[in-house]
């Protein structure tokens, strides 16, 4: 097992030791997952909707993880300069 010190989140540790039917069974999913997802037709205008609606999200996702409270909606709403007074500014400009 190897230990790893992170910026953020304190320790990893890492073991070599895995069930390699177990991980290749994971990898199979993960393959077909992808590629059914990759073939999937998509309208262009749809398209232009969901990549801000991920960008929002993966934003809140990635400040709940460090501890910040804002929702994707929200963070949508102050990419557009609305000034949520519910945050401080330390929240909002986290990211």
């Amino acid at each position: 097992m190897h230990e790893f010190l992170t910026f953020k989140s304190g320790k990893y540790y890492f073991n070599e030791h895995y069930d390699v039917s177990e991980v290749n069974s994971l990898l199979v999913r993960a393959t077909v997952l992808n590629e059914t997802i990759t073939d999937l037709p998509i309208l262009p205008e749809l398209a232009t909707k969901i990549e801000p609606d991920i960008m929002y999200s993966s934003i809140a996702g990635t400040a709940a993880i460090e501890g910040n409270p804002i929702t994707g909606d929200d963070v949508r709403r102050i990419a557009q300069g609305e000034d949520i007074e519910i945050y401080t500014q330390k929240h909002q400009c986290s990211h």
